[in-house]
């Protein structure tokens, strides 16, 4: 079975421990846990049905993490930007 990464947001913030506990209750890992309730899990599709279903879940949907593209400054010597 493959895990993928969901976002996960709850009817109301305060539902976000409820939730929680039935995504560890399913088998899935919380990855991300943020102050207005939204959590990043990491679980089966199986689990994601079973946290889909919940009537505090308002959206449960795929995530993919990227890495941040490195922005690259040129300098000269001195330390002084060059270019834009």
């Amino acid at each position: 079975m493959t895990q993928r990464h969901y976002l996960i947001v709850p009817t109301v913030a305060t539902a976000q421990r409820r939730v929680r506990e039935a995504i560890v209750g399913a088998g899935g890992m919380v990855v991300l846990a943020a102050r207005s309730g939204v959590l990043v899990a990491r679980m089966t599709d199986a689990a994601k049905e079973a946290i889909a279903g919940r009537h505090d879940v308002g959206h449960c949907g795929g995530v993919d993490f990227a890495p941040r593209p490195i922005r690259r400054i040129r300098v000269d010597q001195d330390g002084n930007r060059i270019g834009r």
